[in-house]
């Protein structure tokens, strides 16, 4: 498994178990990859793909926050 899909499935995990609720903002790249062991590049094509899936969206200059769901 590339770098960049573990930290998918890492990050689609905390979404799941509630760690990440829709509408919060995730950690930055840096601290996310030092918590992932990976490069910040891995981090950005990681959160790049959760972009593309409508499951993450980026605020220029604040962050990633998670996209809330409807239920």
């Amino acid at each position: 498994m590339r770098k960049y899909d573990e930290v998918v499935v890492r990050l689609k995990e905390k979404m799941r178990c509630g760690e990440y609720d829709g509408g919060m903002k995730m950690g930055c790249i840096g601290d996310l990859g030092c918590e992932y062991g990976v490069s910040k590049r891995s981090v950005m094509k990681g959160v790049e793909r959760l972009e593309r899936e409508d499951v993450v969206y980026c605020v220029e200059r604040r962050g990633y926050y998670v996209v809330k769901r409807k239920e």
